[in-house]
C-alpha cells in the first residue's frame, strides 16, 4: 500500500514541478519582452556648432567646442546649435526619456551658470550657419545650472519634452539651440563633435516604447 501510495502521489509532484518551471519561464519571458519593447538609441549630432554676435558672418563648424553665453574677454554673445536624426525611431514610438549629454570643457565664472534649451524652428547647415543667417528658435523652458564642479565632466539634461514634441509632430525636428544668460558674463564651453577625443562628444540618448507602434498596426488592420 505504501508503494502504491507513493506511485499515486508521484504524478501530482511532477505536475507541480512542471507548473513551477513553466511559471518561471513565463516570468522571464515577460521581463525580457518588456526590456525589448522599451529599447534605447544613442544619437550623435548630424551637425553642431556655435555662432558669434561680434563675428556675425563667420562659421565656426571646425571648432572643437560649443560656446554658450557672454564671453568675459570681449562681451561677445555666443549661441550653440545642434541637430540629431530622430527618424531612426520606429513609426508610432512613444518617448519615455531623452537625455542630452554634454561634456563641460570650461566656464568663465565660478558661480552657477544657467543655460537654456531652445527649439529651432527652421533648418540650418552647421557648415554654413552664422549669427546673421541663424534660424529662429523658441524657448522650451528647459534650463540647467552648470556648476564649477561640472567642468571636465558630463552633464545630463532632460529634453524629453522637446523630443516628444518632435516625434508627435508638434514641432518639426530642426534641432536645438543652447543659449545662456545674455545680460552678463556667462560663458560655458562644451566639447563638440569635432573634439579629438571621441569619448567627450555630445550625445542624445532616447529610451522609447514601441507599444504605440503595435497599437497603430493593430488599429490599421482592424479598420481594413
Amino acid at each position: 500500500d505504501r508503494h502504491n501510495h507513493r506511485l499515486y502521489k508521484l504524478p501530482y509532484t511532477v505536475v507541480g514541478v512542471n507548473y513551477a518551471i513553466n511559471y518561471f519561464f513565463i516570468q522571464v519571458y515577460n521581463t525580457m519582452k518588456g526590456i525589448l519593447d522599451m529599447p534605447s538609441v544613442i544619437l550623435n549630432p548630424t551637425g553642431d556648432t556655435y555662432v558669434s554676435k561680434l563675428q556675425p558672418n563667420t562659421n565656426f563648424s571646425a571648432s572643437p567646442t560649443l560656446n554658450v553665453g557672454v564671453q568675459s574677454l570681449n562681451q561677445d554673445i555666443l549661441r550653440s546649435f545642434l541637430k540629431f536624426n530622430t527618424s531612426v525611431l520606429p513609426y508610432g514610438s512613444s518617448v519615455n526619456s531623452a537625455v542630452l549629454k554634454l561634456f563641460v570643457y570650461g566656464k568663465d565664472v565660478s558661480a552657477n551658470t544657467d543655460i537654456l534649451i531652445n527649439i529651432v524652428l527652421n533648418s540650418f547647415d552647421s557648415n554654413t550657419i552664422t549669427w546673421n543667417n541663424a534660424p529662429a528658435f523658441l524657448s522650451s523652458s528647459i534650463t540647467y545650472a552648470v556648476q564649477n564642479s561640472d567642468v571636465s565632466h558630463f552633464i545630463k539634461i532632460d529634453i524629453t519634452q522637446v523630443v516628444s514634441e518632435w516625434i508627435n509632430n508638434i514641432y518639426p525636428n530642426q534641432g536645438i539651440a543652447i543659449t545662456g544668460d545674455e545680460t552678463k558674463v556667462s560663458l560655458v564651453q562644451f566639447s563638440s563633435s569635432r573634439d579629438a577625443n571621441s569619448q567627450v562628444r555630445p550625445q542624445l540618448i532616447i529610451d522609447y516604447d514601441k507599444e504605440n507602434q503595435y497599437n497603430n498596426q493593430y488599429n490599421n488592420q482592424s479598420n481594413n
